[in-house]
């Protein structure tokens, strides 16, 4: 499921933006003429990197997680889309569209969630993901060890 921009246009995105602005600031602020070409390289360098951190940011990212329960599943991923400060936006027969209020709506871009089967497809910006992930896996572990002290006592 691809819910945004790719890693490719999320580099050139920022690349080409950040590189012509850059070129123009230092071009204007040193009184340096373009035709030297010391502002592109400097345009050409400043864009890399902001290349390379918006890719890391902002690139769409997707993640499949398999669940045993789906309502039991969709309580903790609603839980934690919540606290993050999200909302359900619209629902379809198996794709959930999760966003923020206000003028975040507008900023942190959405949570897309997919279910298929025993399985769900997660898709966002990767920043969101990296947050997500975790406390999901953190959520099973504790799961899965509350299940085995269960099964412990009634063994015992």
């Amino acid at each position: 499921m691809q819910a945004g921009p790719s890693f490719l246009s999320t580099f050139i995105y920022y690349f080409s933006t950040t590189a012509i602005v850059l070129t123009i600031v230092v071009s204007r602020a040193t009184g340096l003429q373009i035709a030297t070409g010391i502002p592109q390289q400097i345009g050409a360098l400043g864009g890399a990197l902001a290349g390379l951190v918006g890719v890391y940011f902002n690139r769409s990212v997707a993640i499949v997680l398999s669940f045993s329960e789906k309502k039991k599943f969709l309580a903790e991923l609603e839980t934690l889309l919540t606290t993050m400060g999200y909302q359900l936006q619209a629902e379809g027969d198996e794709v959930r569209v999760y966003a923020r209020s206000g003028i975040n709506k507008w900023l942190s871009g959405r949570v897309f969630v997919k279910f298929e089967g025993q399985e769900a497809t997660i898709a966002s910006r990767a920043m969101h993901i990296r947050q997500i992930e975790p406390q999901i896996q953190a959520n099973r572990v504790h799961d899965r060890a509350d299940e085995l002290k269960r099964s412990r006592k009634n063994l015992e």
